[in-house]
């Protein structure tokens, strides 16, 4: 069970991130509409509208902050048993790695990536999975599967981007 310090302490850096988020996208010249707290936010996870400089097509954004964990830690079911981020309505993914670097990802080749790998779910926490091995948490209804960033550039189109 986590406790209420740490819930705090997390969604106090995924909002801090969500800020960065926007004032980097707005360097790239997107026009950016902040979704947080919106039913968007609550109910589809979509952080933000991101509209790249001469499209007219929005993008809708899942903000990641960096965490301790190597890779990518995708949630295909959450805790309480419904989609996880990488089966919701955003389009697009954009994980921070650190402090200046974040990647750009396509939720839809993501999930598609992460739907072909062995579905075999080891019961675990974070961390305790190899790569690529399903797992789910003791007494959770969790999904989740670790990808390397190696296996996420082999399989996904992914856009680096320093920030600063």
């Amino acid at each position: 069970m986590i406790s209420p310090e740490r819930r705090a302490s997390s969604f106090a850096l995924g909002l801090s991130y969500e800020t960065k988020s926007v004032s980097a996208l707005k360097a790239y010249g997107y026009h950016v509409i902040d979704c947080r707290d919106t039913d968007l936010d609550l109910y589809k996870k979509i952080d933000l509208i991101g509209t790249p400089p001469g499209s007219d097509e929005s993008q809708l954004i899942q903000v990641k902050a960096p965490t301790n964990n190597k890779g990518l830690l995708v949630e295909y079911t959450a805790v309480n048993g419904k989609a996880g981020w990488v089966r919701s309505h955003a389009t697009h993914l954009m994980k921070w790695l650190s402090e200046d670097i974040y990647i750009f990802v396509a939720m839809s080749e993501l999930r598609a990536y992460v739907e072909q790998l062995p579905q075999q779910v080891k019961s675990c926490y974070a961390g305790q999975a190899d790569y690529g091995q399903w797992y789910q948490r003791p007494n959770r209804k969790d999904q989740c599967v670790q990808l390397s960033h190696t296996a996420l550039r082999q399989h996904c189109s992914v856009l680096s981007h320093v920030y600063g």
